[in-house]
């Protein structure tokens, strides 16, 4: 999906401000803002499973898994970015 405004560059405050404001989702990426598109059935389906057969594989071991959706920063590209399944 492409930018949500004709505003080019955003600092990463003014994105999380956005962000907690409405419903739909967006990552911030080099100063943008981008539209996710919403996730379909079939991709809830496939991180569900990838999500527990990751937390099956690793429940003897100091991990934990999240099926939650995430917002995850990368300072070094002054970026936020969404993910489905993690684990730490």
């Amino acid at each position: 999906m492409g930018p949500v405004s004709n505003r080019k560059y955003f600092m990463p405050d003014e994105y999380l401000e956005f962000e907690r404001s409405g419903f739909d989702r967006h990552e911030f990426v080099e100063g943008e803002i981008f539209s996710m598109v919403a996730s379909s059935f079939e991709h809830t389906v496939i991180a569900s499973n990838v999500n527990a057969s990751l937390s099956s594989q690793l429940k003897d071991r100091d991990c934990a898994t999240s099926s939650a959706e995430l917002r995850l920063i990368f300072p070094q590209r002054l970026g936020f970015v969404s993910i489905s399944t993690s684990f730490s």
